[in-house]
């Protein structure tokens, strides 16, 4: 894999349940790993559900090989959050993780 389109800096977030004072369930985001990405935007649309404009963006990350990588997990872009719906990886060689996500902009 070359490394001169990976260009941006992205976060591997999961999530993780805590407790409060009240013994109440809070899930909060926490870091996974930081790796170097090529993030493409794919395709856009936008749809009137419930008489709300609600958009949504979809991407392909393509980043070295992450282990552990789930569908439960997110992805911060800078101050952008991408869902992920679908990953790729490489299991031959373990060289590359292909990540394809949506973006809620609403």
């Amino acid at each position: 894999m070359r490394i001169g389109p990976l260009r941006h800096r992205v976060t591997i977030q999961q999530t993780a349940e805590t407790q409060n004072d009240y013994g109440e369930t809070n899930n909060t985001w926490s870091e996974y790993v930081k790796r170097w990405a090529d993030v493409r935007q794919l395709r856009g649309q936008e749809a009137l559900l419930a008489e709300q404009t609600q958009s949504r963006t979809t991407h392909r990350v393509r980043m070295r090989h992450v282990s552990g990588l789930t569908s439960k997990m997110r992805i911060k872009w800078g101050a952008r959050i991408l869902n992920i719906n679908g990953i790729q990886e490489d299991r031959t060689h373990q060289r590359e993780t292909v990540v394809m996500c949506t973006e809620d902009t609403n």
